[in-house]
């Protein structure tokens, strides 16, 4: 699978929030975050199809039609956060850098025509 990448503006705003307060911290917590993040990006870059599917069940969802599209996510190893992301057939972009404990779902309205 050959596919695009791209990471959302939002997301990049997420991730740097998450490595400033990770670095307000001390003990170079930030850049273990970053390094991690890295892992995740590299695996679902080489397998996209490894994070978990990501089902709205909790509501409605509205599409003209079935998507070509899966929200997916993967765990940030050791931290609160997951990588969301959107597969296509021929790109794959990060939506959102998600703390598990905060605003669980907020980032669905970046889902293409999401209601």
């Amino acid at each position: 699978m050959n596919l695009s990448f791209w990471v959302e503006e939002e997301a990049l705003d997420e991730l740097d929030a998450a490595i400033a307060r990770y670095d307000a911290g001390g003990q170079l917590t930030g850049q273990r975050f970053k390094a991690r993040y890295d892992k995740v990006i590299d695996r679902i870059i080489m397998w996209p199809e490894s994070g978990a599917v990501y089902e709205f069940d909790d509501e409605p969802t509205e599409w003209d039609s079935e998507p070509d599209f899966q929200i997916r996510w993967a765990k940030i190893s050791g931290f609160p956060y997951r990588v969301v992301y959107l597969l296509e057939p021929e790109r794959l972009t990060v939506i959102a850098v998600v703390n598990e404990r905060r605003r669980p779902g907020y980032w669905r309205e970046r889902v293409p025509n999401h209601q």
